[in-house]
């Protein structure tokens, strides 16, 4: 699923807009601590080159994410994200244009799931099949 660069709500969407992007998926193996350690730091550092934000819940077997950067970016690591073995089942919940960053200050933080939801109520729900 790409990222259409426009869209009904949001009018056009160009490569420098800034969105955000959520997310949920299920992992094909669950992961150990020191496993969801090491993919939060490889995303900080990958985030932080690609200008990107964001938070990240991991329970149980589900992913939950939220994205934040210029459309470029966000459309780029979506479809890293998309071709990542370690889950399936990947669902976007929509794309919007943003003013500003919610999550300004993190390349990306692991949150539980309840925060995440605070972000995006979509994110709380069941992974449709």
């Amino acid at each position: 699923m790409a990222i259409h660069k426009s869209t009904p709500t949001s009018g056009s969407i160009g490569d420098a807009d800034l969105v955000s992007l959520s997310y949920v998926s299920e992992l094909i193996h669950p992961l150990e601590t020191l496993e969801l350690m090491q993919l939060v730091d490889l995303a900080i550092a990958r985030n932080a080159s690609l200008n990107i934000t964001g938070v990240l819940s991991c329970e149980s077997n589900r992913f939950s994410q939220i994205i934040e950067g210029p459309a470029g970016a966000i459309e780029l690591l979506w479809n890293s994200i998309k071709k990542d073995e370690r889950h399936c089942n990947i669902f976007s919940l929509g794309l919007k244009k943003i003013k500003q960053r919610s999550f300004a200050n993190w390349s990306m933080r692991l949150i539980d799931g309840k925060q995440i939801a605070a972000f995006d109520p979509k994110l709380k729900g069941p992974i449709a099949k």
